[in-house]
């Protein structure tokens, strides 16, 4: 499989300038769930010495064994966080993408022979893969397959000498050796590397008019590669690891697996919204017509060779994977750009003179209209800056636990257990987070979950941890349809005497024990009538529901939620004056909010 080596885009430089526009996409505040347990994870490093081995951040599983395969980079992110805070993590993220699209577009260079194939599949990337440009190791296992792409081009024609193999051995080799040890998601050039194995295979077995017997040299020196890269990324592994190569079946553990596809969105197919995700529709489209024009061409031309192999085994196992498991978006479009540029240059060189020049020229006007629409949508459904996204950070919620200094151990949910360890580790630590591989599967489903729906026994299943405190976010559309109407633990607790509402606002709730209550919690409300989760009262009883929404307002801070509250009761009642008079003042405290704007346009 021939490397087309051409340089026909610019001088190297160019790369770096390219490579800005993602890295003004990755600029988005931090507002992943899972940055939190990576910080506390690089904490407890910090604190024992060493890399944990069993599950020190929960207090219910704290013996259980973890399969921790990303503490490297969790060690650089608290060492960042305590230097820098929340914006040296969004900066070093941006920094990570920039290296990754840097080598990217260097890799396009060197396959890739107009700036329409490859300016277009460069921004399709970038465009596809910003949604997931997050705090997360697994940023490292994208720049590792990015060299690694990179690397792929210096691969020597059929008959190179032994010298010429070094620079392709050396950075191959590298790229995948040092990203073993850094994150799991490293299986993910591995698919590459063998789809290219493949390709050279192929291109040893078809026919030939020579028998030039350097071909199955080539063949020896790429299964070698194989070895090698395998034998040094498993020594790496068990030198940096406790478990060594175990963790790297962890990635097929959790997408195999029907229940966290029904649980965890990042597992579920993406949702078809082109408006929204144009860079990854656009791609599978336009990545499926390159293939089939691209391999018609060359068939005609009798010169389909290994290289579409590769191609085709590694785009169609890309596009497999990003069609079953949304969160393969990016390492998806890594590939499809690495292996559809050439495929598009194949079409547009069946163009001469003029209609080539503007062929090319309307590539490039595309790529450059998708840039505009994804800054716009980077703008406008991201939350661009160096901080933390607030929309999704419970920064309020763990105020209020902290400066009332409510009991523990607390019950969390899944979602937000990684701010909670971001903030409190150790003082405070999890029931249970989103780190999968350091519980047992029988505790999500039979304990966590059993909880969270309140399946009978859930009280039981909370006393026996002796859970104090519980901090829930609201039903998400998933759970409220799973559940098909049935109460949840947040509707269960409102009932309960056992249990007092402290606090609510737009993101979630706080019940504590009645008997565990501080003494000096002076900002704990008693709401017993309205339920905030599904903005109803619990029972008939307005003007209690607007006494308990004014008092929440008075103590845990306004919300739109209690807002919303306070003015439905007042119009129940037949209160009109006091209703607009809330609705001003709860549209000044939040201007432009959809609920609040609405209830204006009912008025």
């Amino acid at each position: 499989m021939n490397a087309d080596t051409r340089r026909g885009l610019g001088p190297r430089w160019l790369a770096p300038l390219l490579a800005l526009f993602p890295a003004v996409l990755a600029c988005i505040d931090v507002g992943n769930r899972d940055i939190g347990f990576h910080v506390a994870t690089g904490r407890a490093i910090d604190l024992l010495g060493a890399v944990p081995r069993t599950n020190v951040l929960s207090y219910t599983n704290p013996d259980h064994p973890w399969l921790l395969h990303q503490w490297v980079p969790a060690y650089l992110f608290h060492r960042v966080d305590a230097t820098f805070g929340a914006a040296g993590l969004v900066a070093l993220k941006a920094l990570v993408v920039f290296a990754t699209f840097t080598f990217l577009w260097l890799a396009l260079r060197r396959r890739a022979t107009t700036w329409g194939g490859a300016t277009l599949w460069f921004v399709l990337a970038a465009s596809a893969a910003f949604p997931r440009f997050l705090v997360r190791p697994f940023i490292f296992s994208m720049l590792g397959l990015a060299i690694f792409l990179w690397g792929l081009t210096f691969a020597p024609a059929v008959g190179a000498r032994l010298r010429d193999w070094r620079p392709f051995l050396i950075i191959t080799a590298a790229a995948a050796t040092l990203t073993a040890g850094l994150h799991a998601g490293f299986v993910y050039l591995w698919i590459v590397a063998l789809a290219w194995a493949a390709g050279v295979g192929v291109d040893v077995v078809l026919p030939r008019p020579d028998r030039d017997p350097v071909r199955w040299r080539r063949a020896g020196l790429v299964a070698a590669w194989l070895a090698g890269m395998a034998a040094a990324s498993a020594l790496l592994l068990t030198l940096v690891n406790p478990y060594g190569v175990e963790v790297l079946l962890l990635p097929f553990r959790f997408s195999t697996d029907a229940w966290f596809h029904t649980h965890l969105v990042e597992y579920r197919p993406p949702p078809f919204l082109p408006a929204l995700f144009p860079g990854l529709w656009g791609s599978l489209v336009l990545g499926a017509v390159a293939l089939a024009g691209s391999a018609l061409l060359r068939a005609r031309r009798g010169t389909l060779r290994g290289a579409h192999v590769f191609g085709l085994l590694a785009l169609g196992a890309y596009s497999w994977l990003v069609l079953k498991h949304q969160r393969i978006v990016y390492p998806y479009a890594l590939v499809a750009a690495f292996v559809a540029a050439p495929w598009t240059d194949d079409l547009l060189g069946l163009l001469r003179g003029r209609a080539r020049r503007v062929a090319v020229a309307v590539a490039v006007a595309l790529a450059v209209a998708l840039g505009g629409w994804t800054l716009h949508l980077w703008a406008t459904h991201g939350s661009p800056g160096l901080g933390l996204d607030e929309r999704q950070h419970p920064t309020r919620i763990l105020d209020f636990v902290e400066s009332q200094d409510l009991p523990e151990p607390s019950f969390v949910s899944d979602g937000w257990s990684g701010a909670w360890l971001w903030r409190f580790y150790p003082a405070r630590r999890v029931f249970i987070d989103n780190r999968l591989e350091a519980y047992p599967f029988a505790f999500y489903k039979g304990v966590y979950q059993s909880i969270r729906y309140a399946e009978p026994g859930w009280r039981e299943k909370l006393d026996s941890y002796g859970v104090q405190t519980a901090v829930l976010k609201y039903g998400t559309p998933g759970e409220i349809n799973f559940l098909e109407g049935r109460p949840s633990v947040r509707q269960r607790m409102l009932e309960d005497e056992d249990w007092r509402l402290v606090y609510w606002d737009d993101q979630g709730e706080i019940f504590v024990r009645r008997d565990a209550l501080p003494p000096g919690c002076t900002r704990c409300a008693d709401t017993r009538h309205f339920d905030p989760d599904r903005m109803e009262g619990s029972r008939p009883t307005v003007h209690l529901v607007q006494a308990e929404a004014e008092e929440i307002l008075e103590k845990s801070g306004p919300s739109v939620r209690a807002y919303t509250a306070l003015i439905m009761a007042h119009w129940i009642m037949g209160r009109r004056n006091q209703a607009v008079l809330v609705l001003d003042e709860a549209l000044e405290a939040f201007p432009g909010s959809p609920e609040l704007e609405a209830m204006r346009m009912r008025e």
